[in-house]
């Protein structure tokens, strides 16, 4: 999986900003992203005109302004970092790295932090980090029992015929993980996604063809 082939992704805040103390400067600006160009378009709410575009990272989407109307945060999906905008000048003031995929950013109310969502950024086999949304590899699953076999109904699958990838993909962390799944064939539907370290940590939780399991939720 690549993240380039996310398409056009935008994101949209309307920041309150006084960018000067004269009234003519004084309306509030919408910083919308676009991750073709890599930029920021700063929009005068008031005239409705775009009045600056600010170059940033790779792919942004994720945008939030700070509480004081300051600073506005963008999270660079494909460069994996944040960029900082200073308001008072519509420019980059700062570049934050941050783990893989950013997606998502939010400020605290008291504008002491600002918090990034990344993308399935912590998966790994054995200690080694694989299948990031940072690269282009993906882990494959195919209802083929062979490369010549074709899939026969619904069924279940853990891995791809003929791929050398690991037997077993992990998380390095706990809590909440964003998984993107692609479909290579058209036709395709997926009805269930598991993810099991013990019960079907070695076998899948039916055959892979003709099958109507349904894995009730934890």
């Amino acid at each position: 999986m690549t993240k380039h082939t996310l398409g056009r992704l935008v994101g949209i805040v309307a920041a309150a900003v006084l960018a000067a103390a004269t009234p003519v400067l004084a309306a509030p600006f919408a910083y919308v992203t676009s991750s073709f160009t890599h930029d920021v378009s700063v929009i005068d709410t008031a005239t409705n005109t775009v009045v600056a575009s600010v170059p940033v990272g790779v792919s942004p989407f994720g945008v939030a302004a700070h509480p004081a109307g300051s600073h506005v945060y963008v999270a660079n999906f494909g460069s994996d970092t944040v960029s900082v905008i200073s308001t008072a000048t519509n420019s980059v003031m700062a570049t934050v790295p941050v783990q893989d995929g950013p997606f998502g950013v939010t400020v605290h109310p008291s504008g002491t932090r600002a918090y990034v969502a990344n993308q399935f950024s912590d998966t790994i086999s054995g200690s080694t980090p694989v299948y990031r949304t940072a690269s282009s590899s993906g882990f494959g699953l195919a209802l083929d029992d062979c490369k010549a076999c074709k899939p026969v109904n619904w069924g279940w699958s853990g891995g791809a015929a003929g791929l050398v990838q690991p037997a077993a993909v992990t998380f390095a962390w706990s809590g909440l993980h964003t998984l993107r799944v692609q479909l290579a064939e058209d036709g395709v539907e997926i009805d269930q996604i598991v993810l099991s370290p013990v019960t079907y940590g070695s076998e899948a939780p039916g055959q892979v063809k003709n099958d109507s399991t349904v894995v009730s939720k934890p």
